[in-house]
């Protein structure tokens, strides 16, 4: 039996158009709209993908059902929705504004000492932190001892040696924004102030900004 237009063959129409509207959105977010862009990279993908599923189930259910016939049409339809099951891929790092634009204000690192980066950079490979639109270009730092970051069994923040140290500025700036009211996160939980805690912002240069994070609870 062969699908008439307009009946079941409506799922077909679903394969082309959520294309367009992958490829759509990845025009939007590359255009770097602002706010907008953020808030369509963190739910827009998450939509789409689930609107693939959805048609591909339904495309199949009708097939067993009607024990339709294997067309052309059909086949690519089918393959169209599995390979965007993995447009996902193409989420995989926020497109910063500040691409291939480093910032002309000298930094220096917030903490004295010997300091290890855990991750920070511009791909995924070193920074987990490139997927979130306010995360883009996050640097986590310990300080080690004898190869390890905290004393005893690292089961709360004040076996860490981070924890507690002097904090400084790491470029001068004015300070936009200061929030000291959170207590210590316990290890392994989401800070409830969008992950940043505790931190002091600093714009560097007109319209750039620089978040300290997870300071100490009344260390501010």
């Amino acid at each position: 039996m062969r699908e008439r237009p307009g009946s079941s063959a409506t799922w077909f129409y679903a394969a082309p158009a959520l294309l367009l509207l992958h490829l759509l959105l990845l025009a939007v977010i590359h255009s770097r709209p602002g706010r907008l862009g953020s808030v369509l990279w963190q739910f827009g993908p998450l939509a789409l993908t689930g609107a693939t599923i959805v048609a591909l189930a339904i495309g199949l259910v009708q097939a067993l059902r009607r024990r339709l016939t294997w067309t052309p049409l059909r086949v690519v339809a089918y393959l169209v929705l599995v390979a965007m099951s993995y447009m996902p891929l193409a989420y995989r790092t926020y497109p910063s504004s500040r691409d291939g634009l480093p910032s002309q204000v000298p930094f220096r690192l917030p903490l004295d000492g010997l300091v290890t980066v855990v991750w920070g950079g511009s791909t995924r490979e070193v920074n987990y932190h490139v997927r979130g639109a306010a995360e883009r270009w996050a640097y986590d730092l310990l300080v080690k001892e004898d190869g390890s970051s905290f004393r005893t069994f690292g089961l709360v923040v004040s076996d860490y040696y981070t924890y507690g140290l002097p904090v400084l500025a790491p470029a001068g700036g004015t300070v936009w924004s200061v929030v000291d009211g959170e207590p210590d996160t316990r290890l392994g939980a989401r800070s409830l102030l969008e992950g940043c805690g505790n931190r002091v912002v600093l714009e560097v240069a007109a319209s750039e900004f620089l978040f300290v994070c997870h300071l100490k609870a009344g260390s501010v």
